[in-house]
């Protein structure tokens, strides 16, 4: 089966309001980013993959671009190869192919009237998930991909001369394969699948390289690798059926460590520890002088530990700790423990004297603490990611583990061992002067700039920022622009300065030219 571009698909699940309009997906959010994906109105304007970001959107005015996560995109096929089991247990996801899934239909015919019948059934599961696909059952897999990218619906080919007859008559461009390989194919007027398999094999790897050998050997008849169907993991889930049903805390708590214990030592005999733990509580559907919607009757608590671990006090006491803060709405009548496993380590024991003086395991079980305290984000790190505006410039990511560091000393000029106040002083031109710089070799200060959300402030009479003191100097300006390359009501053009107040105290303010208005961004300490 092939999906239409499911990169295309999530974004446009996310913004429902892109139906119908050109639509990409770009690596990042910066103009600069090449285009991935294309939706078929995109193309269909001319547009192609590899194109930067902000040249599509002015090639196309009405582009709506976007970005969808590898791990967004990974979350969706590791769902859907789940769920195509129920109609096969052979399901292969051919990552060199976007959005094909190979499905083995043997010996499933007869339970649901044949082959036509079984596709249908598998087409309208994928339409019921809100997915465009193509589901074709044919005789070699990869021809069998390339008719199902030009048809949409449930179809079964006749024979397999027919499958070779559809296929060879697809363009390598409508296969999505690589640019720079279809380029120079083109120029020796191979065009089509038909064209390229009727090359010698052996030719083709000394001029065009590796890859076009194996595309070359993946659609021919002799060279064909059995399916690589994924592993049947069986879950590692425990249901347990409280009866009656139960509102204490207490007791719940003993009845996850009843269940947690059964789901620890399935772990053991799968050579697993456990990584994370997901509890569901099911409430009934009649609370303390309410009722409950269905939404409203499912709670979902998600418990890690520091390290995946098989303890089971340890594993309790991160559950007692979450549920404390918690009170149902009305009792619960069953309780689902789902776990995620983990392969035992090889960690190596310490002797006392080796330990070192910070412990890097107790701080993971401190953190472990607070988040099945305060929640999983109760512990985050700034990560640093490409943007024109400084706000957007990092983004807090919860902390998975501790990772150490080493302690370096940086040698550092003399010139550079200026002041806060001479350090960060611009002229108009955005170069950096270093006005009255000390000439002692002192070690300078750290400086750290702490930046907040923008905060609007009115103006004086002078028209300089209101702060708290008089504005003594402005220095700058440096201008940032962004989002220019978008609608123009959405774009963003803003002078920055370090305001000095008269007790000597710097600001980070910026004039927003669109709004006409003055802005804190931050301090200097």
């Amino acid at each position: 089966m092939a999906l239409d571009e499911l990169p295309i698909q999530l974004l446009r699940r996310k913004r429902p309001q892109w139906k119908g309009k050109p639509v990409a997906v770009a690596a990042d959010e910066s103009p600069e980013a090449p285009i991935t994906h294309l939706s078929r109105e995109a193309r269909s304007a001319g547009l192609r993959r590899g194109l930067r970001q902000g040249a599509a959107r002015s090639l196309v005015l009405d582009l709506c671009t976007g970005v969808v996560s590898e791990q967004e995109l990974r979350a969706a096929e590791d769902g859907l190869c789940a769920g195509l089991r129920a109609f096969s247990p052979r399901v292969e996801l051919e990552r060199r192919f976007d959005g094909a899934i190979f499905v083995d239909p043997n010996g499933l015919g007869a339970i649901y009237g044949g082959m036509r019948a079984w596709a249908e059934t598998v087409h309208q599961y994928l339409r019921a998930r809100g997915l465009h696909a193509s589901v074709v059952v044919g005789f070699q897999r990869y021809r069998t991909l390339v008719v199902a990218r030009r048809k949409h619906g449930a179809f079964v080919l006749p024979s397999a001369q027919a499958e070779r007859e559809q296929s060879d008559g697809v363009t390598l461009r409508d296969l999505r394969i690589d640019e720079s390989l279809c380029d120079p194919l083109a120029m020796l007027g191979v065009i089509t699948l038909g064209d390229f398999l009727r090359l010698p094999a052996g030719e083709l790897h000394t001029r065009f390289g590796r890859e076009a050998a194996e595309l070359h050997a993946l659609f021919s008849e002799q060279r064909q690798l059995p399916m690589q169907p994924r592993k049947f993991e069986p879950p590692r889930r425990i249901v347990r059926t409280v009866e009656p049903a139960e509102a204490d805390r207490d007791r719940l708590v003993a009845q996850v460590e009843l269940g947690l214990g059964e789901l620890v030592r399935d772990l053991e005999t799968r050579g697993e520890r456990l990584r994370s733990l997901t509890i569901t509580l099911k409430l009934e559907k009649y609370g303390i002088g309410l009722k409950l919607d269905e939404d409203a009757r499912t709670r979902s608590e998600r418990i890690e530990p520091a390290t995946p671990t098989r303890e089971l006090d340890t594993l309790m006491e991160l559950v007692r700790l979450r549920f404390e803060r918690h009170r149902l709405k009305a009792p619960a009548e069953a309780i689902v423990l789902e776990a995620e496993g983990a392969p035992l380590g090889d960690e190596q024991l310490m002797t006392p004297d080796a330990r070192p003086d910070r412990d890097p395991v107790a701080a993971s079980r401190a953190f472990a603490r607070l988040r099945a305290l305060y929640g999983p984000r109760a512990v985050s790190v700034a990560q640093l990611r490409e943007a024109h505006l400084p706000e957007a410039r990092y983004r807090m990511v919860p902390l998975d583990s501790l990772k150490r560091s080493e302690k370096r000393e940086v040698e550092r000029e003399p010139a550079q061992a200026a002041s806060a106040h001479e350090a960060l002083l611009k002229d108009r031109r955005g170069r950096l002067e270093l006005v009255g710089a000390s000439t002692r070799r002192e070690r300078p200060t750290r400086l750290q700039r702490r930046v907040h959300a923008p905060r609007a402030v009115e103006t004086d009479e002078r028209g300089a920022p209101r702060l708290p003191g008089r504005v003594r100097m402005l220095f700058g300006p440096q201008r940032v622009a962004g989002g220019w390359w978008g609608t123009p009501s959405k774009s963003t053009q803003r002078d920055y300065y370090y305001a000095e107040v008269e007790d000597g105290t710097l600001y980070w303010v910026f004039f927003d030219a669109r709004r006409g208005r003055w802005f804190v961004q931050g301090y200097v300490d």
